[in-house]
Formats: structure tokens, C-alpha cells, sequence
């Protein structure tokens, strides 16, 4: 093959081309002649002396797919009743046979066809200029003009003499194939699937729009019919089957129809379609399905509600709210309901007596009467009662949230929101704020010693799943800080007292309010670990110095050192004198500590003291523990039989209910015996030794009767909290004010209200009285600009 141009017979060439170009297109081969062969000719005309035949060839190849194409589209409107059938195969066909025509005339493609696309765009250029001018084809625009590449060519061709002509014909007839399969009729889907690609290829005929003929001649169709089919079938569905087996239904639709679009449509369109299936099966009767909810809530139908979940969930926020709002109300209603039935239940096991008292009590409506009444049956409640009851509130309806909502956000949110509720506000504890103060009780029977069964763990792992059950349940408190100054002041006594179940599920316990509230909320619980943990290495250095002084104690003392700031405990207002035996003990340990650590101050806190006496007077020996107080009250029976109230009084100094209330416990431990009828110690009584007592055990204690918070104790600890809470508030105000310089009065209430919410809900009286307080003290100072 010579590549020099030469002079060469363009019709003895051409009808040779002519006659392969057709088997090319009719996918019979080229007529016997070789690719090379062709390449060759095509190459000869292109170069051809004196004037190439380019151009001629060119409209010559473009004239003959003409022909072509005109043909096929008879042969396709010969048979109509066969019109998506035969216009598939031949689209197929023609597709593969464009194919070898533009890969055969390739050199025409990169020589000719892209001078004249390139010619053609550098007129068109200065037209828009600046603003993505038109371009050829094979420049990277949209073809203009009558030059094409020749793939792109046989398209042009395809479009303007068989798509354009029967393209309604071929909508009509892919909707209703579509419609006959959707109602389960078999049909050929490789058909929809070759003409709907002929939608999208042909598109290819302008570069920056290839989807416009299939975004504007059949997308639009296949969405109405999509919206039509399901409009009617649902409705009709509905009245024959109720709602509870259309969410079936639809659910197989959706997956069905779903499946079809991705058969068949450009993925541009899945999301319109989705958008039509959700409004024909879902959005048009989600007000049916909203309205089964709580009925399905109240019955547990799980499946049921996993369904609607999944139906509505596809419409968004607006189309599950409804159901958000039914999940909150129930929540509510069951917590409700359960919390009234415990306090039910605990009225009803109150004693007689109180029952009879109770009802000859004339009726008391006023604000007063009616918290009183409420704290009362607050104070009677079990803690366990009640966080066991909150717990399987919770524990059902996050199951519910799990299984039937999938741990979907909003639902977990809604759960959160409505158990916050029924926590800070349920018939056991309205008006009264108590549920941290149950919460923490609850704390206290898990973490010491000789719970009761509904608090007795086996092994370790339980006591951390119990302590993480209440952890749960504690999140949503809002008033976090009477927790803390409750659960601080049992802790402390757990400590000083050694009635831990265990020093790591005390930690344990601490490190989970520390991961909820932060390392602030816990800072003076860690403290007292270190305390206890100093008081051990302080206490051997006391005995190391006992024995350096060759000094000896009447009585084995253990002293624990406790910093005043880090431990929620006051001094007894009650004076005290302590009994000659821990006097020496007391003056050697200060002595000691003031060697020791110059400059601090020993305060002795003898209210929870307590320690270990031995009865001689008994025909067994025992050993019983016992506090201080009461400890003081039984030595002074080593000096005489007997003593009234009033010798009692004088010599340990202890007064009013408190003397009364240490006695008291003594004489229901049946150590003492006391004058008089009344089971009450009075102060007119006397008292002495019960020689006559017997206990099966060697060892025991009496002190579990003035270990337990007095009710005025529970009520100053309530108020030390409204205390706290103002110093806090305070605190906030000023750091604000520091750090914003000007504000306005109800932008600071806002931002303090903000900065004390993971605390407790703050008052907002509360708030301006600190406020005013500060600008009193000269902290803020109003300006004279609004």
C-alpha cells in the first residue's frame, strides 16, 4: 500500500464502500473485504490528488445511513402490533453496527470531521464569548451545523427519521408493559430496557445535555404512571384489607417498583421516582397509619410499628412526628400510671393506725396540706420500689425504641424527653422534687453492707450492672445537684462507717457520674477516697508515735482524718461530753497531730463516731458496736445501777431528742430497761442495765436506728441545697459578666440559665434575686443605657 496521494475514481471507490457499508449496517459482514481493505480506500479518497474527496464522502456515508435508517423504521411500522419488540432489535442493531461504522471511517473522524468541528467552534466563539462558547463535538461541545462525528452522526440520523417519528408511540407502549408487570403479568424486560436506553443514547447528540430527551420524553410518563398506579391501587387496597396489611403491601410495592427503576431508569431518576412511590403509598394515607400508632403502642405490635416506622421514616421529620409525639404521650401515660400504682399500693401497706388517723384527720385542701401530703408518700415509698418501676418503664420502652424504630434519632430523643418527664414529675414525688433524693437512697442500699433482696447482688459484674441500671436513670434528673448532696452525705457516712459492700464499687460508681456530669460534680467525692486512704498512713504514724513515747491508750483508738471542705458533714449542734475513756485517746491523738501538722485544727465529730464496747454484765460475753453517744450513755453504768434522764443529761451533756433518740435505741436493743409503761423513753424515766439480755449473736450492732437520716435532717439537706445553689448561680452570674463585660438583664438570665442546666433547673427568681444581691455588693453595676 503506497501512502503518496493519487489521483483515484471516487464512484468505482465509493460503490465498493456502499456495498460493505451495508453489510456493516445490517451486521452481514463487509462483503468479503478486509477491515485493511477498507482503511485503505477510505484513506485514497481522503487523500486523493488533485482535491481530496473528504467532504463528498463524508455526505455520501451520511446519505447512506439515511437510507438505512429509513428502511428499518418501515420494516418497524409494518408491524405494529410488534412496534416495541422489532424497534428493540433493531435499536440493538443499528447501535453495534454505528459502532463499526465509526471505528471503520476513524480516519476520516480524526482528520476531516475534526478540522470542520474545530473551524465550525472558532466561528461560534466570539458569539459567547467568555460564557462556555458552542462548540463541535469533538471539541468537547454540543454539535453544531451539519458536521458530526460519525457516531455521533448515526444518532443525529436514528433521531431525525425513526425516534422522532414514533417516539409517543414507544412511551404508550413502555407504560403499559411496565402496568401489565406491576400487576404480575410476564413480559420481556430486555424490551423496556434496550428502548429506554435508546432514550438516553440518542441524548448523546449534545454533550452538556445527554439526559435532556430522556428527561422530557419519557421520565415525566413513567412518573405519572408510577403515581397513577399506586393512587389507585392503594385506595382501593385500604377499603378491602385495613391499614395494618396495606403497610405490608406497600412495603413489597416499594421494593418492587424500587428494583424496577434500577432495571430500567438512569440513575437520575431514582430519586424522582422515589419521591412518587412515597407520595402515592405513603404520604397519601400516612394519616391513616398515624393514627393506628398508639393503638399499635398499647397492643405491642412491634412488626406493625417496624413497618410504620420504615414507611414513614421515607417522608422525614413531618412524616414520623406524629408518631414521635404518640411514642412521648404513651411513655408518659405508662410511667404515670405505674408510679400511681406504687404509691397506691404503699398507702394501702401503711399501718392501720396511721390508715385510721389518717382519715379522722378533717380534709385539708390548701397548698400546704397537699405537699405535705405528697412528701409523705414520697417518704414512704421504697427507693427500690421506685427505681425498679422507672427502670422497667425505661427498659420496655427502649426495647421499643430498639426493635420497632431501629434506634432511629429523633425516637431515642423522644424516649429521653418523655422519661425525663416522668422522673421530675410523677404522683410519687410531684411538687416535692424528690426523685434524686429516692434515686440516691437507691444508691445507698446497693453500696452497703446487708442490702435487702431487692438489692443483693451475687458477684461484682451484677453490683456494676445494677450501678449502670441507675446511672440510666439518674441522666435524666435535672436536679442533678440534690443528688449529689445526697448521695455525698450517705457516701460519706458508707466511708466513715466501713458499710461499703466494696471500696471499687464505690469508685466504680463515682467514675459513672463523673463520665455523665464531669469531673467538677465529682471532685469532692475522689476527695474523700483520699482522705480515707491519708487516714490509714496517718493513723500507723500515730501508733509508730505511741511507741517512740513508750506511751500506752486506756482504750485502742482509730482516728479519721477528714478535710472540712471535701466531706458533707456539720457538727453536732448537740454540746457533748465524751466519756472519760476516749478522753486520754483524744488528747494523745491531738498532741500528735499537732506535731505533726502545724496550723490545722482538729474539730471532733462525735456524731459519727462510733466503737466497739464489751458487756460484763450479761451471763454470755458480748461484743456490741455502737456510736459514741451511745457509747457515753452505757460507760456510765461502770459507775452506778441506775440513773434518771436528768443524771444522764448532765454528765454526757447530750439534750433534748437527741439524748432521747440514743436512749430510745438502746432500750428497743433491749441493753437498757427504762421506768414506766410507755414504750417511749421520757425525760422523767429511768434507766438501767437489762441483765437479763440474750442475742444469738456474740457480736452485734445497735446503731442502725441513729444511722438513718432524721426527717429534719433530710428536710436541712433540702435546704442546704437552695443555699448551694444560690452561691453557684452567683458564681455564674459574675464569671458571665466577666467575660461579657454589658449585658442586657434577660440575655444574663438566659446565659445563666444555660450555664446551670446540666446542674439543675434554675429559678428565675432565684436568678434576679442573685443579681440583685451582686449589684447590692458592688460586683455588677447597672448602666444608664438601655
Amino acid at each position: 500500500m503506497s501512502l503518496s496521494r493519487q489521483k483515484v475514481d471516487f464512484d468505482e471507490i465509493w460503490s465498493q464502500l456502499a456495498a460493505c457499508l451495508s453489510g456493516v449496517l445490517a451486521l452481514q459482514g463487509t462483503a468479503g473485504m478486509s477491515y485493511m481493505t477498507l482503511h485503505t480506500l477510505i484513506y485514497k479518497l481522503s487523500t486523493a490528488q488533485p482535491v481530496p474527496f473528504t467532504e463528498k464522502l463524508y455526505y455520501s456515508l451520511k446519505e447512506h445511513i439515511e437510507n438505512h435508517v429509513v428502511q428499518v423504521k418501515e420494516k418497524v411500522l409494518a408491524v405494529e402490533s410488534e412496534i416495541l419488540r422489532e424497534y428493540a432489535q433493531q435499536w440493538q442493531t443499528f447501535c453495534t453496527s454505528a459502532e463499526a461504522v465509526d471505528a471503520v471511517f476513524r480516519y476520516l473522524n480524526q482528520n476531516w470531521v475534526k478540522k470542520r468541528l474545530d473551524e465550525q467552534s472558532a466561528r461560534r466563539a466570539p458569539v459567547r464569548a467568555g460564557a462556555g462558547a458552542a462548540t463541535g463535538a469533538g471539541a468537547g461541545g454540543g454539535p453544531q451545523g451539519d458536521i458530526y462525528e460519525i457516531r455521533i452522526l448515526c444518532l443525529v440520523i436514528w433521531k431525525v427519521h425513526m425516534f422522532d417519528a414514533i417516539k409517543d408511540k414507544l412511551v404508550a407502549g413502555v407504560l403499559q408493559l411496565l402496568e401489565k408487570e406491576r400487576d404480575g403479568e410476564i413480559i420481556n424486560p430486555s424490551t423496556i430496557a434496550n428502548i429506554v436506553q435508546s432514550f438516553v443514547k440518542i441524548g448523546q447528540i449534545k454533550p452538556n445535555k445527554t439526559l435532556e430527551i430522556y428527561r422530557m420524553d419519557f421520565e415525566p410518563g413513567y412518573c405519572k404512571g408510577v403515581a397513577q398506579y399506586y393512587a389507585r391501587e392503594s385506595a382501593l387496597f385500604i377499603a378491602d384489607h385495613g391499614i395494618a396489611e396495606y403497610m405490608k403491601r406497600a412495603e413489597i410495592r416499594i421494593e418492587e417498583e424500587e428494583a424496577r427503576a434500577k432495571k430500567y431508569l438512569d440513575s437520575s431518576s431514582f430519586d424522582k421516582v422515589k419521591a412518587e412511590i412515597d407520595n402515592a403509598l405513603v404520604a397519601s394515607h400516612k394519616a391513616l397509619m398515624q393514627i393506628e400508632c398508639e393503638g399499635m403502642l398499647k397492643s405491642e405490635r412491634t412488626d406493625d410499628l417496624r413497618r410504620m416506622h420504615r414507611l414513614l421514616n421515607r417522608l422525614g421529620l413531618d412524616g414520623i412526628q406524629p408518631m414521635l409525639t404518640a411514642l412521648f404521650d404513651y411513655i408518659v401515660a405508662t410511667g404515670t400510671d405505674a408510679l400511681r400504682a406504687l404509691a397506691s399500693r404503699t398507702k394501702a401497706d401503711a399501718a392501720p393506725g396511721e390508715a385510721t388517723e389518717e382519715a379522722a384527720a378533717p380534709p385539708a385542701n390548701t397548698a400546704a396540706a397537699k405537699k405535705a401530703a405528697a412528701a409523705a408518700v414520697a417518704d414512704s415509698v421504697s427507693a427500690a420500689d421506685y427505681v425498679t418501676t422507672l427502670l422497667q418503664v425505661h427498659d420496655k420502652f427502649a426495647e421499643v425504641v430498639t426493635v420497632s424504630f431501629s434506634n432511629d434519632a429523633p425516637f431515642i430523643a423522644s424516649l429521653d424527653k418523655a422519661c425525663r418527664k416522668v422522673v421530675n414529675d410523677n404522683p410519687v414525688t410531684t411538687s416535692t422534687g424528690r426523685s434524686p433524693e429516692l434515686l440516691a437512697k437507691y444508691a445507698d442500699m446497693l453500696l452497703k453492707k446487708g442490702a435487702s433482696k431487692q438489692t443483693a447482688v451475687s458477684d461484682e459484674t451484677e453490683m456494676e450492672n445494677k450501678l449502670k441500671q441507675l446511672i440510666t436513670i439518674f441522666k435524666y434528673v435535672d436536679d442533678k445537684d440534690v443528688f449529689q448532696k445526697f448521695y455525698s452525705r450517705m457516701m460519706a457516712k458508707r466511708l466513715i462507717w466501713s458499710t461499703s459492700v466494696s471500696e471499687d464499687a464505690e469508685k466504680f460508681m463515682v467514675n459513672q457520674l463523673k463520665e455523665v456530669c464531669g469531673h467538677e460534680y465529682t471532685t469532692k467525692l475522689q476527695r474523700m477516697f483520699t482522705d480515707m486512704q491519708t487516714s490509714v498512713d496517718t493513723d500507723a504514724k500515730f501508733r509508730e508515735y505511741l511507741r517512740d513515747k513508750e506511751a500506752s491508750l486506756k482504750t485502742e483508738m482509730e482516728c479519721l482524718v477528714l478535710t472540712t471542705g471535701s466531706w458533707p458533714i456539720t457538727l453536732a449542734a448537740t454540746p457533748f461530753n465524751a466519756p472519760d475513756e476516749l478522753v486520754q485517746c483524744m488528747n494523745e491523738f491531738a498532741k500528735f497531730f499537732a506535731d505533726q501538722f502545724s496550723g490545722r485544727k482538729l474539730n471532733w465529730v462525735h456524731n459519727l463516731g462510733r466503737g466497739d464496747v464489751r458487756l460484763f454484765f450479761t451471763k454470755k460475753r458480748y461484743e456490741c458496736n455502737m456510736t459514741n453517744y451511745q457509747m457515753s450513755v452505757m460507760l456510765l453504768f461502770n459507775h452506778g445501777e441506775s440513773f434518771s434522764m436528768e443524771d444522764v443529761e448532765k454528765t454526757t451533756a447530750l439534750a433534748g431528742s437527741e439524748l432521747l433518740r440514743n436512749v430510745q435505741s438502746l432500750v428497743d436493743s433491749k441493753l437498757l430497761k427504762k421506768s414506766g409503761a410507755s414504750k417511749k423513753v421520757t425525760p422523767q424515766d429511768e434507766i438501767s442495765l437489762n441483765k437479763a439480755f440474750v442475742s444469738k449473736r456474740n457480736k452485734f450492732k445497735v446503731s442502725g436506728v441513729v444511722q438513718s437520716d432524721t426527717p429534719q435532717q433530710a428536710a436541712d439537706t433540702r435546704k442546704s441545697v437552695d443555699e448551694d445553689r444560690k452561691m453557684y448561680l452567683q458564681a455564674a452570674i459574675v464569671r458571665i459578666m466577666k467575660a461579657r463585660k454589658t449585658l442586657t438583664h434577660n440575655a444574663l438570665i438566659q446565659e445563666v440559665v444555660e450555664q446551670s442546666r446540666s446542674r439543675f433547673t434554675p429559678n428565675i427568681p432565684m436568678i434576679k434575686k442573685c443579681i440583685e444581691h451582686l449589684i447590692e455588693k458592688e460586683y455588677l453595676e447597672r448602666t444608664s443605657e438601655k
